[in-house]
């Protein structure tokens, strides 16, 4: 979804990312969680922060951890 609202076409994000082709499909097929230069080059590209890519997909994937009262805690860290 970033990719098409950033206005990049897949190939330009190749070029602009340094990422492969093969590794940019398993991140977006949800095969491949990704090492943090990927992270990293693709937050280059897409001029935003570590944060602001990563957010939406590892808070939809945050383990569930609840506490000692019974309470959840959906952050983990």
């Amino acid at each position: 979804m970033r990719r098409a609202a950033s206005g990049l076409t897949f190939e330009q994000l190749v070029e602009a990312s340094g990422v492969s082709r093969q590794t940019l499909l398993r991140l977006s097929a949800g095969q491949a969680r990704g090492e943090v230069v990927t992270w990293m080059r693709l937050s280059i590209a897409f001029q935003v922060s570590i944060d602001e890519l990563l957010g939406p997909v590892f808070i939809d994937d945050a383990p569930s951890v609840v506490g000692r009262d019974g309470t959840g805690v959906s952050d983990v860290g």
